[in-house]
């Protein structure tokens, strides 16, 4: 048989690894979802920023010159943060039509 306190430090133990576990579950979906749109941004930068970097000079003569050549590493980060700013939009909606 355990003692009193033993039992409440198997408790303790126990309870510091399932929270352990499920955070590092957590922390795996999370930083996979990182990953996954750093990626997809970057493939999708590549056709987006030749295909501006062409037409931008030709049709949009009205935009100052900054504009008409980006660089890649910027498309890259247009797009990342975009999909951020949509990632946290979609997990505020809930609690904005809530308060509503």
């Amino acid at each position: 048989m355990y003692s009193i306190d033993e039992f409440d430090e198997k408790i303790k133990q126990r309870r510091k690894e399932m929270f352990n576990k499920f955070i590092g579950a957590a922390l795996k979906t999370y930083l996979a979802n990182i990953c996954f749109q750093i990626i997809c941004a970057f493939i999708v930068a590549l056709p987006f920023h030749f295909a501006w970097n062409c037409i931008a000079p030709v049709y949009l003569t009205f935009l100052p010159k900054a504009f008409y050549h980006i660089p890649y590493l910027h498309m890259v980060s247009i797009i990342l943060v975009t999909a951020w700013v949509g990632m946290l939009l979609t997990q505020l909606m809930p609690e904005i039509i809530k308060k509503k």
